[in-house]
């Protein structure tokens, strides 16, 4: 997910208090990341990081551009 926006860190506040119910309009902040290959290695290179939640947030929110979409700069395993 990326926490770009006051709205996610609000949604995200929520989410850490219980409130499940906020998942649906987080989805609108999301990024699908494969899991066999971009997840595990963002994961590794601390690109991402574990909320605790059940969701992941991006850890620099500046690889993230609306236009251009998600940048990690990293290689994807079946792409090596």
């Amino acid at each position: 997910m990326i926490d770009k926006w006051e709205r996610t860190a609000q949604l995200l506040e929520q989410l850490s208090n219980g409130n499940k119910r906020v998942r649906r309009e987080l989805q609108q902040y999301s990024v699908a990341l494969r899991v066999y290959g971009e997840f595990d290695q963002a994961l590794k290179l601390g690109l991402v990081r574990d909320t605790g939640c059940g969701v992941y947030v991006l850890s620099n929110p500046d690889n993230y551009d609306p236009e251009t979409g998600l940048d990690l700069g990293i290689q994807p395993i079946y792409m090596a």
